[in-house]
């Protein structure tokens, strides 16, 4: 078959103009709808980056209230831990006496009264009391049985004492 064209040469450059023209209209309203969806969503971006922004901004001000409180308590709280700190101190000097106590209680004469036991560094200071100056020797000589007891570091103070009788019953 065979096409013969009798219309003027404008008339289809016109159609083809008509034709290229719907065209743009076409890509420029696929660039208009684009365009108003990135938009959109960099404006919702926004709006959650702010609702986010407030959130963090309100827990830190929740944060920074919070470590106030905390500072005020640990400043209320400080007098109760010194109490505690010098109750803690106590039990452990009081525990140094008494591991110092087990290592010498045996070698401690049975008829010996201990009235003080002081600890200081490794030395052990013990006042004691007995009604006999036997009882001395014979506490002098326990104590010097003792592993832990230097030689030549037992000091006897030979005073009047009302002591007499107060240990325990494997001593001797």
């Amino acid at each position: 078959m065979i096409k013969i064209n009798l219309l003027p040469a404008r008339v289809i450059e016109v159609r083809r103009v008509r034709n290229l023209a719907k065209l743009l209209i076409l890509v420029v309203l696929v660039e208009v709808i684009v365009l108003s969806a990135g938009v959109y969503s960099l404006a919702k971006q926004e709006q959650a980056w702010e609702t986010k922004y407030d959130r963090a901004h309100e827990r830190a001000e929740e944060v920074r209230t919070l470590e106030g409180q905390v500072a005020a308590a640990q400043r209320a709280a400080s007098p109760l831990k010194a109490k505690v700190d010098w109750y803690e101190s106590i039990y452990k000097h009081h525990e140094k006496i008494g591991e110092a106590l087990e290592k010498i209680n045996e070698y401690i004469f049975a008829k010996l009264t201990v009235r003080q036991l002081k600890l200081s560094g490794s030395t052990v200071r013990l006042n004691a009391a007995t009604k006999d100056i036997d009882h001395v020797a014979k506490a002098y000589f326990n104590l010097l049985r003792s592993s832990n007891v230097v030689p030549g570091t037992v000091q006897m103070n030979i005073g009047k004492g009302s002591g007499g009788g107060g240990g325990g019953g494997s001593r001797g």
